[in-house]
């Protein structure tokens, strides 16, 4: 076998494993929320700073993408009491969907903003949007929309968002229209 051809087929296999631990931790996530077992670990955390270091693991996946990241993170600089392991797994969640609904050469936009009381985390895309009805069917567990090429995920992502974001005392909303784009809105008190 030649060397280029074992290379690639070894980084396949290695980008599948990771796929599958990353499904797998999500099944158990979504299991202890369902059984109300879920222990956060609320500690003091720069969150710019977190959520660069988790949204910089995307890099050569926008690269690949041609999508241009707009992070603007300039209003929030203190801690906030936050589980770290949860806030990983959302900004991963969303950021994946963002990829994947997001055109090549899509625009991918990021803010925080802090207006004293509480927090606000916002993630944009500016891909195929969904429409009005199905921003509630989004957040159940298992559900994929039709004719997207969602098809390839599992339904699994959102509902864990919104599970492990309520869980720490705060709220997400979706703003979106089909052909325009996607945005989620977290909020978390302070």
């Amino acid at each position: 076998m030649a060397p280029n051809l074992l290379q690639s087929r070894i980084e396949l296999m290695k980008r599948n494993g990771y796929r599958l631990q990353h499904l797998i931790d999500q099944i158990l996530e979504v299991s202890k929320l369902n059984a109300d077992a879920i222990k956060l670990s609320l500690r003091p955390v720069n969150l710019p700073e977190l959520t660069k270091q988790v949204v910089g693991q995307f890099q050569s996946k926008l690269e690949q993408e041609q999508i241009t990241l707009d992070i603007d993170f300039n209003e929030i600089d203190e801690y906030l009491y936050i589980d770290v392991e949860a806030w990983e797994r959302i900004v991963i969640n969303l950021m994946n969907n963002a990829i994947k609904f997001s055109p090549e050469g899509g625009i991918i936009s990021l803010t925080l903003r802090d207006n004293g009381v509480q927090v606000q985390f916002q993630i944009k895309d500016n891909g195929v949007g969904i429409p009005p009805a199905y921003h509630q069917k989004v957040f159940e567990y298992l559900y994929q929309m039709d004719g997207h090429k969602a098809a390839e995920g599992t339904g699994i992502g959102l509902f864990l968002v919104k599970g492990l974001v309520e869980e720490m005392g705060g709220s997400i909303v979706l703003y979106s229209d089909k052909g325009s784009g996607t945005e989620f809105v977290i909020t978390l008190k302070k």
